[in-house]
């Protein structure tokens, strides 16, 4: 089932409480929804989970499903897909450029920070590392330029298809990353 903006407070606090509990397991958020969060306060909760971690969050990003009722429920609108993927791509950089600098400044089609000031900053560095949820070939162009590893799956119900469309994508994959002027295998 979907989850909702209630739990999407708690995960982070399960991540929070996770984090303070254990001492050698990575953490990851597989993947936060976009549309519920705004990317200054979710920088904000990353790097406060990174330190109670002692640098062991990997932060998952993803779009999110048009078919979750839990934007409308609590008055956000719902994006088309093809908003949803216009904006990840300003999302995940936004997101990134926050991590990484203690100050940073951002103009784009739908988000903005304007000298915001992320302090404490993040433990790991250059940043927290980022997870990308992407299918399609403009969420993986998005992948391919902000993230450092890329979360993909196939729905086909025959494994045999599943391992094909995969094997497809990380070429297509490959090609991204080239375009974006990067080595295919820095993106995990």
């Amino acid at each position: 089932s979907a989850i909702g903006p209630l739990e999407a407070l708690l995960y982070t606090f399960v991540l929070a409480a996770l984090a303070a509990e254990t001492t050698t397991v990575r953490l990851a958020s597989n993947v936060a929804q976009i549309p519920l969060r705004n990317p200054g306060v979710l920088a904000h909760q990353a790097i406060t989970v990174d330190h109670i971690s002692d640098g062991r969050l990997e932060l998952g990003l993803g779009t999110g499903l048009m078919i979750d009722p839990g934007t409308e429920m609590i008055g956000l609108p719902n994006w088309s897909n093809g908003e949803r993927v216009e904006r990840f791509g300003e999302y995940l950089e936004l997101v990134g450029l926050l991590l990484e600098h203690e100050e940073t400044s951002f103009s784009g089609r739908y988000y903005s920070a304007s000298g915001a000031v992320m302090n404490p900053s993040s433990l790991q560095r250059p940043r927290i590392p980022l997870i990308a949820a992407a299918l399609g070939p403009k969420m993986m162009a998005h992948a391919s330029r902000f993230a450092d590893t890329w979360n993909t799956m196939s729905f086909s119900p025959n494994f045999d298809d599943q391992l094909s469309e995969l094997a497809a994508r990380s070429r297509v994959m490959d090609s991204l990353c080239d375009e974006a002027n990067r080595e295919p295998t820095a993106l995990r």
